[in-house]
């Protein structure tokens, strides 16, 4: 069943009240009393944008093995698997990306891979790419075909909601160039449109 259009308020010629048309439309923005507004996609999934006052924006990133567990124990609050806002703080730091519109492919160094459960000497489903800079000599790249991993989303600290922010992870197959520097860990294009319906960053 295709999705329903969107709601639109409209003015009947002629009247001064207005309605929401068409009829039986699906209504994609909410606002709490607060006056705070949440978005969803066509598929009723909530919309998360970052508003970045910084030239750069970097996010989490957890391996398909890591999955099960981190998350799981990332939404744990109390007992033995909560973690804590320590132990989110360092998990952060070692596995960020940059989220980079300029880059067309996403990369990763080779520690990066290995941190997610990738092995970045595997021989089996992978191809290679050259460039060339404006200087010096063309350069082979390897490219890990499909690679699974999920990127943590959430809203802008601007955008205000009663309790936590919400946060959820979005579950990307890509292909990674494997890079031996780790300032190469970049969110590119191939990942970022896969999570357009879900998340965008916008740069002041």
């Amino acid at each position: 069943m295709p999705p329903k259009p969107t709601c639109k308020v409209v003015k009947r010629e002629g009247q001064r009240g207005a309605r929401i048309d068409p009829k039986g439309c699906k209504v994609r923005t909410t606002k709490d009393a607060q006056g705070n507004k949440r978005q969803y996609n066509k598929q009723g999934q909530e919309k998360f944008k970052i508003t970045e006052i910084r030239n750069e924006h970097a996010v989490t990133i957890a391996g398909s093995r890591q999955y099960a567990t981190v998350v799981r124990h990332w939404k744990t609050t109390t007992g033995p698997n909560a973690m804590s806002v320590a132990q989110k703080g360092a998990f952060k730091r070692n596995h960020k990306m940059i989220y980079d519109t300029g880059a067309t492919m996403t990369t990763m160094s080779r520690s990066m891979l290995r941190k997610i459960g990738e092995n970045p000497n595997r021989t089996n489903n992978v191809r290679y790419t050259t460039s060339q800079g404006a200087i010096g000599p063309v350069v082979q790249t390897k490219v890990l075909n499909d690679v699974v991993f999920y990127v943590l989303i959430h809203s802008s600290g601007q955008h205000v909601h009663t309790g936590p922010l919400p946060q959820e992870w979005v579950k990307i197959k890509v292909d990674v160039a494997v890079m031996d520097s780790d300032q190469a860990n970049l969110l590119g294009t191939t990942t970022i449109k896969q999570l357009k319906s879900r998340f965008k960053v916008k740069f002041k």
